[in-house]
């Protein structure tokens, strides 16, 4: 309704008058005024504080929280449905409160983050965190921001956004492709990522130890699921103790066991840890 009379107003102004209609001195020069300022300007600026103020609900229809941060750490949040979720039920906070709600683990990445991102200038960052709700529950928050420079420094713009769902989905896909449906142990494909990994990230020296179970695949067929299913976690206990506390145990097939061992052991300790598998297994079966 108030566009539509605005418009109306507007051109109704312009067909009936013209635009420019004096010119007076001022300090040596010209300075042109309108019949259209003269008499639209008290209207117009009516019109556009009433825009103004219903404009800003406009960020209620986002499912993103959208937010401000000044040069001196103080956050506005604009969709304040979204941020009453987490708690916030004022429109700005300091930056010290935001992190106060963010995970432990995540707390000091994200601090740095923000401390390195804010001396830049036109610069988008996007970052992933938890944030605790008031049920102590925590949400996966995925932070889109960007930088500006004014003569005070630099102030930020952005948005959240509630991604728990891919994270959980990305999660189940994890679990699917690097572990073992049976037994959730991690399987072939986690080994082969946690070598490359290592090979690249390290130089301390690494060993594998592989395990076979005898004619498991034969007890599988004469004695079923449950016979085999005893065997692997007798194998398993067996394996609780490790020569290193940098192991990892994987399943790469249903009878093939590996341990990737990231520590530096000698032949000696790999021989004599592999006849300690051996008994002790020989003796719990």
């Amino acid at each position: 309704m108030y566009l539509n009379n605005a418009h109306d107003y507007f051109i109704s102004l312009l067909q009936e008058r013209p635009l420019i209609s004096v010119a007076s001195k001022a300090r040596g020069g010209h300075v042109l005024t309108t019949i259209f300022d003269q008499q639209a300007s008290d209207n117009d600026r009516e019109f556009l504080k009433i825009v103004e103020e219903r404009f800003i609900h406009i960020f209620d229809v986002f499912n993103e929280g959208l937010f401000y941060m000044d040069e001196f750490g103080t956050m506005v949040f604009y969709n304040q449905g979204f941020y009453e979720q987490l708690g916030i039920n004022a429109g700005r906070i300091n930056l010290d409160r935001w992190l106060d709600l963010v995970h432990p683990l995540d707390r000091e990445r994200l601090s740095k983050r923000v401390d390195a991102h804010i001396n830049t200038d036109n610069k988008r960052v996007t970052t992933t965190y938890r944030l605790r709700k008031p049920n102590g529950q925590y949400v996966w928050i995925e932070g889109v921001a960007m930088t500006k420079e004014t003569e005070h420094g630099h102030y930020m713009v952005g948005s959240h956004r509630d991604i728990s769902e891919r994270k959980l989905m990305e999660s189940y896909i994890h679990q699917v492709a690097f572990h073992d449906n049976a037994s959730g142990m991690a399987n072939r494909a986690h080994l082969l990522l946690d070598i490359e990994e290592h090979v690249c990230s390290t130089d301390t020296p690494t060993s594998i130890c592989y395990i076979q179970i005898n004619e498991i695949k034969s007890y599988l067929n004469q004695y079923g699921n449950e016979l085999v299913n005893g065997l692997v976690e007798k194998l398993l206990q067996t394996l609780s103790h490790l020569p290193s506390p940098n192991c990892s145990v994987y399943r790469v097939h249903d009878d093939d066991f590996a341990i990737l061992i990231q520590d530096d052991c000698s032949i000696d300790t790999l021989q004599a840890y592999a006849e300690t598998i051996k008994q002790t297994y020989h003796e719990a079966v």
